[in-house]
């Protein structure tokens, strides 16, 4: 990976088609977005100051870099020609530098495949010396053309879906160094996630990205956001793929707004939280 955050390839008439096929819910997050494509590294930067308020602009360019560098990262991007389904050396470094800012102690994500994010997460915990990942997965494989899963066969598309090898390789890239903060859960996360909310005092970051079907995503949304810690942040990725407004609909329904960063929306949930010195940082 180079030491900078780069343009996607592709130029922007595709984008512009996108932008077409938004509902319009989402078609003015759409446009902002552009602003990331011009501008990937200050983009980032902007969002992660507004999440993270407490740190200054030296700490946030820091946390940037440490993701730009990060060895664990690299590695599993030189994966990424071979691997169909891996997050982008954007979304990699952006996870990571939101970790190392905002040191949250219980992260949660749903959808795990390969294992892109929980890499970025875990080598970020790792740094900071703190806090917990829980995944949770419904690996699926292929079949003799037939998607399946542990619980039988899937009415899922495989443009729906990032397949694994075998039920057992979920996180097949996440090192036995970083393993020790990482605890995996497999099956259906509408119905994994509520026992595992019930085990927690409360999630401090949260990342969809699972099944991307408006029911599946509003559904995560709703059962995640009540146990959210104040000050939180709910992140969901592919939120333009599927051409629905469940992020949107969710934000108007939870009476907040939501940012982007490429194709990934982001939610913080009102009021303070506790940092590492015991002061209040203010959600936005």
């Amino acid at each position: 990976m180079t030491g900078h955050l780069t343009r996607p390839s592709g130029g922007l008439l595709p984008r512009l088609a996108q932008f077409r096929a938004q509902p319009p819910g989402m078609r003015g997050a759409f446009a902002r977005a552009v602003f990331d494509y011009l501008d990937p590294e200050g983009s980032v930067e902007r969002l992660l100051g507004r999440l993270v308020p407490a740190a200054n602009d030296e700490e946030v360019r820091d946390a940037v870099r440490e993701g730009v560098s990060d060895p664990e990262i690299s590695r599993v991007l030189g994966l990424q020609p071979q691997t169909p389904g891996l997050l982008s050396a954007r979304e990699m470094v952006f996870i990571h530098a939101l970790v190392l800012l905002a040191r949250p102690a219980v992260v949660v994500e749903t959808g795990v495949a390969h294992g892109s994010s929980s890499v970025a997460i875990l080598s970020a915990l790792r740094k900071i010396g703190s806090g917990r990942l829980y995944s949770i997965d419904l690996p699926m494989v292929e079949r003799e053309g037939t998607i399946e899963s542990p619980e039988g066969a899937c009415d899922v598309g495989r443009e729906e879906t990032t397949l694994v090898a075998a039920y057992d390789r979920v996180g097949w890239l996440i090192p036995e160094a970083l393993r020790d903060r990482w605890e995996l859960h497999l099956g259906d996360s509408l119905r994994v996630l509520p026992d595992l909310l019930s085990r927690l005092d409360q999630v401090d970051l949260f990342l969809h990205d699972s099944l991307h079907r408006y029911a599946h995503m509003r559904g995560e949304f709703e059962i995640v956001w009540p146990r959210l810690s104040d000050g939180g942040i709910l992140l969901a990725d592919d939120i333009f793929v599927f051409h629905h407004a469940a992020i949107a609909d969710f934000a108007r329904s939870a009476g907040v707004r939501f940012r982007t960063y490429f194709g990934m929306g982001v939610m913080q949930k009102p009021g303070r939280r506790k940092t590492g010195d015991g002061r209040g940082e203010k959600g936005t």
